[in-house]
């Protein structure tokens, strides 16, 4: 489908305006009417949308200096608490604020907005990731959960698509790049770290309902419901979510022809997440419970059911240094399908670690940890309860883990050094190792970061069980950033890469025999931009984001590349540009649009004859959303949305990003929403 005049009219249009538009509306509110509580919760967006001298008042108010209200503390990239433009890292900050106001629905539209990512069709019905030209699942990018790692622990992949409850969050630190060296081998690419909200956040209760309508059925209908309270040192949150979703108002036909026909039933989710701490004790238990009607050789649900918890306590040495010791313990039954031939796959990790910190001074600091892990995993026929024996010829395969990483921060006057690295021996495939080196400084106005990190991505069970002489992938990432912050209100940033993959894992399938191996060298060098500007009453992000491909591995071009195109990536546009604007017409209701383009793309559409795969074009596209808000009845107690996604009704699919043999799944289409929160405190007494 191509574009048509008023669709390149209408994004010119919103592009012109954000870049132009200047203080529309006025502030309903002074400034001088808001509490210090108030001031003290208010998130680092909605400062840096004032003006000066509007600043100037809430600093002689608290009794701090300008810069202090503008510090927002991050630990993606670190472990240790940094502003954004210092963090040793390519890091972008969605707040919760960003994510009520712009209607964001899961995880899929949050990342679509974020430069670099690409939504992608895995296989069965699943959801991934693409990030910067390269296939991110299966263990090169990394899910956090408020510190516990969702990536499931078979083949460390994720999946997508009304999973994650947007109400429970309070931000999302999304590092662009490499995060082995403190995260190990899940982290090759990217780490996208969700924290929910804490019990002081809710202070009370909240309840939330999500209805949506597709053009032939529900797109998604979701209840959400939290409760937290902080009593002095203690402090709990107890948040529950159930949902169902369908993905799209079409049906699916696989390369085989057969079709998933089912429009009510695409997929479910129920999870529960409690968080409990009394002074420097905390304990976080997840319950995760998602699944979804897949096709293969016929229609059949497939589960990705488990839970996460986690146990620590930081024990403080004085004011400069901690020591944190933690037990975290995983259960999966990733992949588990209950039809003929009914596997139950599962991984189970078991892992005790201990982490270190230390302030030298104002200008060193010292991170450090070290942990040791089990996994286990085995596989069982529901049917004759019988379990399959691997290479090893036991009935479980056992291995573990032994890392420790090191990091140091110097500041001085001219530049901030970051060195470290991270260090693995596994009894399986033997060691790893990441080192990392970042120069970083804010001059002013300007900041600048150079970062160097080699990253790996570690063998996982799943991997393992059909090759035991695999061994882990290895990619060597330069980054240079530079940002620049033309007043209190206009910042613009840009950053270019070079990846470079060696020993690539990579999935084979020669007929009889099927599997993991190590492949060559794959590289994925390009550009990320991005234009944010923000006042009192309304804010506009404008990002590019470009990649180019290059390898002369036969195997990558075969599996990850169109062989017509050998500089793109199956399923992941080259070119992808982001606007998105926030208007606070009142103090109580705002309106939000947003445009994504996606430039045209290849992947393998349909088989031949002989069922080898041909080559297709995805032609290119254009996503726009509006989102309306009013958050105003009864004090601050109930909130309504009304949202209208794919206004255009383009039906973007979701590309298979690697050759799977499988076409494109399809898009929701246009989808109308609407969502209803009560909040049992009123927010502004």
């Amino acid at each position: 489908m191509k574009l048509n005049y008023i669709q390149i009219v209408i994004f010119i249009f919103v592009i012109l305006f954000s870049c132009s538009a200047n203080k529309l509306l006025a502030q309903e509110r002074a400034i001088e009417d808001y509490s210090r509580e108030e001031i003290s919760k208010m998130p680092y967006d909605w400062f840096l949308s004032l003006s000066f001298e509007e600043l100037t008042q809430l600093s002689e108010k608290m009794g701090v200096s300008i810069d202090e209200l503008l510090e927002m503390y991050i630990t993606v990239s670190s472990k240790s608490e940094l502003t954004p433009r210092e963090s040793p890292g390519i890091v972008s900050v969605i707040t919760h604020e960003e994510i009520a106001s712009a209607g964001y629905r899961d995880l899929i539209d949050i990342l679509r907005y974020v430069q670099g990512f690409s939504i992608n069709y895995d296989a069965d019905g699943v959801i991934g990731l693409g990030i910067r030209g390269n296939w991110g699942q299966e263990g090169k990018v990394l899910i956090l959960l408020d510190g516990q790692q969702m990536n499931d622990g078979l083949f460390l992949s994720n999946a997508l698509g009304n999973h994650f409850d947007v109400n429970q969050i309070q931000r999302i630190e999304i590092s662009r790049g490499p995060g082995s060296s403190i995260y190990g081998g899940s982290a090759e690419l990217s780490v996208i770290n969700i924290i929910t909200k804490s019990g002081d956040d809710i202070n009370g209760g909240k309840i939330a309902f999500t209805y949506s309508a597709l053009q032939q059925t529900f797109g998604r209908q979701n209840i959400s419901v939290l409760a937290g309270k902080k009593i002095k040192d203690f402090e709990f949150n107890i948040s529950a979510f159930a949902g169902q979703s369908y993905r799209s108002n079409k049906p699916y036909y696989n390369s085989y022809g057969l079709k998933d026909s089912s429009l009510f039933s695409d997929s479910y989710t129920k999870n529960v997440n409690v968080k409990i701490k009394y002074k420097n004790l905390s304990y976080k238990f997840i319950l995760d419970n998602y699944y979804h009607l897949a096709i293969y050789d016929t229609n059949y649900y497939e589960y990705y059911n488990g839970f996460m918890s986690e146990l620590k306590y930081e024990i403080k040495l004085g004011k400069k240094m901690s020591i944190t010791p933690q037990i975290n313990l995983k259960y999966n039954r990733p992949w588990y399908i209950k039809n003929e031939p009914a596997y139950e796959r599962v991984a189970q990790t078991n892992t005790y670690g201990v982490n270190y910190s230390y302030q030298i001074n104002k200008k060193i600091n010292i991170i450090a940890g070290t942990n040791y892990d089990y996994y286990i995993g085995y596989y069982r026929n529901l049917f004759s309860d019988t379990t399959i024996t691997f290479y090893n010829g036991q009935e479980k395969l056992l291995f573990h883990n032994i890392a420790a990483y090191l990091q140091t921060i110097i500041s001085t006057k001219i530049v901030n050094f970051t060195f470290g690295g991270r260090y693995e021996y596994n009894s399986q495939y033997a060691s790893a190792f990441a080192p990392r080196l970042g120069i970083t400084k804010i001059y002013n106005n300007l900041h600048i970061k150079l970062l160097y990190s080699r990253a790996f991505h570690s063998p996982s069970i799943g991997n393992i069980i059909y090759n035991q002489e695999i061994k882990p992938e290895l990619a060597d990432i330069m980054e240079l950033e530079t940002g620049y912050r033309f007043n209190q209100n206009i910042f613009l940033t840009a950053n270019i890469f070079n990846i470079r993959m060696n020993k690539i894992i990579v999935y084979f399938d020669e007929g009889s025999v099927w599997g993991y191996k190590n492949g060559n060298q794959l590289i994925s060098n390009g550009i990320e931009v991005e234009l944010r500007t923000k006042y009192s009453k309304w804010m506009s992000v404008l990002n590019y984001s470009f990649y180019k491909l290059k390898t002369t591995d036969e195997t990558c071009i075969y599996l990850y590349i169109p062989p017509s195109f050998p500089h793109l990536a199956l399923g992941q546009p080259q070119h992808k540009v982001t606007v998105q604007m926030t208007f606070h017409l009142t103090h109580k209701f705002s309106l939000n649009t947003g445009i994504i383009f996606f430039s045209k793309c290849y992947t393998y559409t349909e088989l031949d004859e002989i069922g080898d795969p041909v080559e297709g074009e995805i032609s290119s596209a254009v996503l726009a959303n509006v989102y309306l808000n009013y958050s105003g009845l009864w004090g601050r107690r109930f909130n309504i949305s009304l949202g209208i996604y794919d206004i255009f009704n383009r039906d973007y699919d979701y590309i298979q990003g690697y050759n799977g043999y499988s076409p494109p799944f399809p898009g929701p289409g246009r989808e109308i929403l609407c969502k209803l929160v009560y909040n049992f405190v009123d927010r502004e007494k």
